[in-house]
């Protein structure tokens, strides 16, 4: 999931500052074996001991509430610093109404300020880090963490408070990103449950597996098909060396899914999208990985895509579009047999490809009632009747 490229067009980054932003907090959180959430007392340790170390930053406050927030974290908990801290923006300083410990007072303003020392700044880190270790034993961090774009969004907050206090970044040209990542975290974990492999109930092992996305919004539309490829097709090229075992990714309407029509989403995303599937149609094959798609209009799928399939079933179509694209892409259907296409009946298909000699006109049964799909049409004349 943590690839720069992914992730830069998941969440729209842009070129100059937000894609290399993206890379260095894949790199320093996310770059060897995911460790994050094990080391992520430490993070936070070190984000409060960045913001009170400089010059007082809103920004960075904010983002570190925000950490703890998307924890279910009490800032009292962590240090009452937190809650109590106010921004002077004329003198740049941290300031609070509540006696807060090693802070200096101002006797006249009945206000304390924090006039950045480092030795006592080092003693309340070190309570932040006891705290927090000793919430995550006592009542632990959220199950929801357990899903990499929330860790992804905890991340890009904690190298917002670095970079910040190292004046390396402009917090405004980096909140849109921030905002784009949070709102689709709230989509994903709507739909995507990580579990340890070894997981007693785990799916993976299954021989079949159905993803549904009757009913997901269109950025999920989008977004689900993409990962699913990306990620089963890493693993299958790094897992299957001696070649035991194959993976067949089937599309059923793929028109929704590969079509390089779409007008719903930036150049850019769709680019991005049909290159990882026409990567895997192309180069799939010699790793055991295998695409098979159902479309009643294959003329909307990406021509790179359609020209790649090895065979064919098809049943009767009647489009223009559709029927030139057979034409310009099927060498091996004859101007006789592609004529009979808008004619095929029900449950008729022509059967054509590498493992044909010639194309093959074939008759499939209908399933019996209780093996039947319920994907038959509205019956429109039994809703119209009028009983007399």
């Amino acid at each position: 999931f943590f690839y720069k490229d992914l992730l830069s067009t998941i969440f729209g980054a842009t070129e100059q500052t937000q894609q290399p932003f993206l890379s260095r907090v894949i790199n320093f959180y996310f770059k060897k074996n995911n460790t994050f959430v094990n080391n992520l007392s430490n993070y936070i340790k070190k984000a409060f001991q960045e913001v009170y170390s400089s010059e007082a930053n809103l920004d960075s406050l904010n983002l570190l509430k925000e950490i703890l927030i998307d924890l279910d974290i009490s800032y009292d908990w962590v240090s009452n610093w937190i809650r109590n801290s106010l921004v002077n923006k004329t003198t740049g300083k941290f300031y609070s109404y509540k006696a807060l410990a090693n802070w200096n007072p101002n006797n006249q303003k009945n206000q304390w300020f924090w006039n950045i020392d480092l030795i006592n700044l080092d003693i309340e880190v070190d309570e932040v880090k006891k705290n927090i270790d000793l919430w995550e034993f006592i009542v632990g961090f959220p199950s929801k963490l357990n899903n990499p774009i929330t860790q992804l969004q905890i991340a890009t907050k904690l190298q917002m408070i670095h970079d910040l206090s190292s004046h390396t970044i402009q917090y405004d040209h980096l909140s849109p990103l921030l905002h784009r990542i949070e709102a689709r975290s709230k989509d994903l974990n709507k739909v995507i449950f990580v579990e340890s492999s070894d997981h007693s109930n785990s799916n993976t092992d299954r021989d079949i597996q159905v993803i549904s996305l009757k009913n997901v919004n269109k950025d999920i539309k989008m977004l689900l098909p993409l990962l699913v490829a990306k990620v089963t097709y890493s693993e299958q090229k790094t897992s299957n060396g001696n070649h035991s075992k194959i993976f067949n990714l089937v599309i059923d309407e793929a028109h929704n899914i590969l079509s390089d029509r779409s007008s719903i989403e930036s150049e850019k995303w769709k680019d991005y999208r049909l290159d990882v599937f026409e990567e895997i149609i192309k180069e799939g094959r010699k790793f055991g990985y295998y695409l098979t798609i159902a479309s009643q209009r294959p003329g909307d799928i990406s021509a790179t895509i359609v020209s790649q399939v090895h065979n064919y079933f098809i049943h009767r179509l009647v489009n223009d579009n559709d029927l030139k694209m057979l034409q310009n892409t099927l060498s091996s259907l004859d101007s006789v047999t592609r004529s009979t296409i808008p004619n095929l009946s029900p449950g008729q298909a022509i059967i054509t490809g590498v493992s044909f000699e010639q194309p093959v006109v074939v008759q499939i049964d209908e399933l019996d009632d209780s093996r039947k799909p319920n994907s038959s049409n509205t019956d429109l004349l039994s809703i119209w009747k009028i009983e007399k």
